[in-house]
């Protein structure tokens, strides 16, 4: 289910994933180097625990979400990004691409339990949040991810249509009334999901190590992991498209996103 040979043209190397392969690059020395400095960074948030593993035992919810939100603002700096983003991309695109900011996760042990957190639980796609077909998704895990702490890819689903509610989210009002990783309860249709069981597939599900780096299309049907392992996991993302390829109407297939808008409008160029 998931590669860890990449094609050595890049060209074949996007198609691959819009065709719907997922990709482990394992860790080297560069990625190694770059989960350790953002690990300190965020441990520096969470001074009174030991280790990030165990953060959700030495702060309650509130405080949790509070530190991590205080520990985004020092990742999401444009020139930041830029600096960890364009030696991780070299081997899939040019310089003709978009991509959008880091974002760092948090999936505190026992989350899953949190009412408030249930949208952030429930299966979907990135397409569904008016992302475009080509977008590609890169997620790197700051410590070793289980199985159990990650999150699992509906396979049988990238070709396949499933009810959902993508047609009720709106990119622009929800650019300017909710946000992303907000701190209060965001309304249903800003998080859209599947409306219906997922069947035929129980999912993959992946481990890796500190400094691997996934690599997927938007598109996936995938769904966090309950997170119940005693252990905290945190982890970077973000997203690059390859603007000649989506010019060119390259991509992974829309079987079912029927989202308004263009999240890539506020995409920066590297």
């Amino acid at each position: 289910m998931i590669r860890t040979r990449i094609p050595p043209i890049a060209a074949d190397f996007r198609q691959a994933i819009y065709d719907g392969e997922v990709f482990i690059i394992p860790a080297n020395a560069q990625t190694q180097g770059l989960a350790f400095a953002l690990r300190t960074l965020v441990h520096s948030h969470y001074a009174d625990a030991p280790n990030l593993d165990t953060a959700h035992a030495y702060y309650d919810p509130a405080t949790l979400w509070q530190n991590l939100s205080a520990a985004r603002q020092d990742v999401a700096t444009q020139a930041l990004a830029r600096q960890m983003i364009t030696p991780l991309i070299s081997p899939l695109f040019n310089a003709r691409n978009a991509f959008d900011l880091m974002r760092l996760r948090c999936s505190a042990h026992n989350g899953h339990l949190n009412p408030a957190a249930a949208q952030s639980y429930a299966a979907h796609r990135d397409t569904w949040f008016a992302n475009p077909q080509a977008q590609i998704n890169f997620w790197l895990p700051l410590t070793d991810v289980t199985p159990q702490q990650g999150f699992r890819f509906y396979r049988r689903y990238f070709s396949r249509a499933i009810d959902n509610n993508s047609d009720a989210f709106d990119y622009d009002d929800f650019a300017q009334n909710v946000g992303f990783q907000s701190k209060t309860r965001s309304p249903a249709n800003a998080h859209p999901t599947n409306q219906a069981a997922i069947s035929n597939d129980i999912g993959h599900s992946f481990s890796c190590n500190a400094g691997d780096l996934l690599i997927f299309s938007a598109a996936h049907l995938h769904q966090p992991e309950a997170n119940a392992t005693g252990r905290t996991r945190f982890s970077v993302d973000f997203r690059v498209i390859d603007s000649q390829d989506r010019a060119n109407g390259l991509g992974a297939p829309n079987v079912d996103n029927a989202s308004q808008g263009d999240a890539s409008i506020d995409y920066l160029r590297l």
